[in-house]
């Protein structure tokens, strides 16, 4: 039988493809379908006589069952941090360090600072002055909260 009409091989290729873009494709979903197509792949080994039409029927109903049932678990597993999260030791990184102040901080307003060779956008509670020495006090995503440093 020609591998290109043999349907073991060609749900074997479906399967490897549609796994190289999970990798590609964020968010723990398109594995699920690369999941039917091997689970496919051994069917037609198995029966190789099944016609396409059920073949699909069977690739769609295993893909979207292990989506529903796995994809939470999952997702648990293979989680990434989402856009603008912070791990507690990345905080605990910068914070507390002094730097210096590069466009004026107001209260009503957020200026700038340097932190190694590198400006963040910066806010206070109190007025800094440009070149001022503040001390980090937190940080929300892309923005440091500072104070004074005394």
């Amino acid at each position: 039988m020609d591998l290109l009409t043999n349907p073991v091989f060609l749900w074997l290729i479906a399967a490897v493809i549609l796994l190289i873009l999970e990798f590609v494709i964020p968010g723990v979903l398109v594995v699920f379908f690369s999941f039917g197509a091997f689970v496919l792949m051994l069917i037609t080994w198995i029966l190789p006589n099944i016609p396409l039409n059920i073949q699909l029927i069977i690739f769609l109903i295993v893909s979207v069952l292990s989506l529903v049932l796995l994809r939470r678990k999952l997702k648990k597993v293979f989680h990434g941090r989402k856009s603008g999260s912070v791990k507690e030791d990345e905080t605990d990184e910068i914070v507390g360090k002094t730097v210096t102040v590069t466009v004026d901080i107001t209260p009503k307003s957020s200026g700038r600072i340097s932190l190694n060779g590198t400006e963040w956008s910066a806010e206070s509670a109190e007025e800094c002055k440009k070149g001022e020495r503040v001390i980090i006090t937190g940080r929300e995503s892309l923005k440091v909260t500072v104070k004074k440093d005394k």
